[in-house]
């Protein structure tokens, strides 16, 4: 049998599919408690190790029928093995400019360096096609669009902002109000 390494659309896409998962999770969090940012940080690290270890990959990667193995056996890695992967293996990949999650795109096996530190592989256990590799390359081609929108309306809104407009043409008449009054007399 061969062996059909993690397809590059198929883990981005799984990505970022947990990206939104746990944003939507800090959200709802942000409403519930004051230390939602610590919180999140640590349930963000737990939520990757432990869905890797329990179901051989995180939602984002079961969508995309990915699954996380030892690179020796190709069997399920161990609960140690992948907290190596998925802390300090993928802290170690995001140090120098993410050049090790960017490696995946260039590595034979499709290893980051959070792999390599490991010794696992993110192996394609289902077929990558039909519908699920649409919606793949639409997350990964879509999502960096709507990012982008929401960045640029935000520098709009910002730029924009007609509270602050008012506030400013009301603070320079009050200024200009005052010089009124302070110089009544006639301009010379």
């Amino acid at each position: 049998m061969r062996i059909q390494y993690g397809n590059k659309i198929a883990r981005l896409a799984a990505y970022i599919v947990d990206l939104l998962i746990l944003v939507i999770f800090y959200f709802v969090l942000k409403e519930i408690s004051s230390s939602a940012d610590s919180i999140a940080g640590i349930f963000g690290f737990i939520y990757f190790w432990m869905f890797t270890y329990f179901l051989g990959g995180t939602p984002g990667k079961r969508l995309f029928g990915l699954t996380v193995v030892e690179e020796e056996t190709n069997l399920k890695a161990g609960i140690l093995r992948l907290f190596i992967r998925e802390i300090p293996g993928k802290i170690i990949s995001g140090v120098v400019f993410q050049l090790g999650f960017v490696w995946i795109l260039i590595d034979n096996k499709r290893q980051g360096w959070h792999d390599k530190i490991a010794h696992t592989v993110v192996l394609q256990e289902k077929e990558f096609k039909g519908s699920k590799k649409v919606v793949a390359y639409i997350i990964v081609f879509l999502f960096p669009v709507v990012v982008l929108i929401g960045i640029f309306a935000a520098f709009f809104l910002i730029s924009v902002n007609p509270k602050a407009q008012i506030d400013k043409a009301q603070k320079i008449y009050e200024l200009q109000q005052q010089m009124l009054e302070n110089n009544s007399g006639p301009i010379q």
